[in-house]
């Protein structure tokens, strides 16, 4: 069973040895000084299974577009054991639901080759 949370400081622990497992599996978008969750200007929603960090994705204000009604989802990471999963797409419900609660009317979903935006 799974369950996501927004990122707390109580969860250093669990999220740093969740970074360590997705820097061994060659992802490098995680690094902190990419993402520190503990300083993000958004939220970091974390999805365990069964009690362990299984996936992540950050939702963060857009500093691209410099719109301060834009939301940028970025940095989602699954780990290769969970990966028969689609952690995804509950974990970005998840965050529109944050931007809509939080007065952000436009999103933008970076992935590694393109950049798409809902408004």
């Amino acid at each position: 069973m799974w369950k996501i949370t927004p990122y707390e400081k109580k969860h250093k622990k669990d999220w740093e040895k969740f970074r360590e497992q997705a820097l061994a599996e060659d992802n490098d978008s995680l690094i902190e000084e990419k993402l520190d969750p503990d300083n993000l200007n958004g939220v970091f929603h974390l999805l365990w299974e069964d009690g362990k960090l299984a996936s992540c994705q950050a939702a963060e204000v857009d500093h691209y577009t410099d719109n301060p009604t834009a939301l940028r989802m970025c940095r989602l990471h699954t780990l290769k054991e969970f990966r028969r999963t689609t952690y995804g797409m509950p974990l970005t419900r998840y965050q529109i639901q944050w931007a809509k609660e939080n007065g952000l009317s436009l999103i933008h979903i970076s992935e590694p080759t393109r950049l798409l935006s809902i408004g």
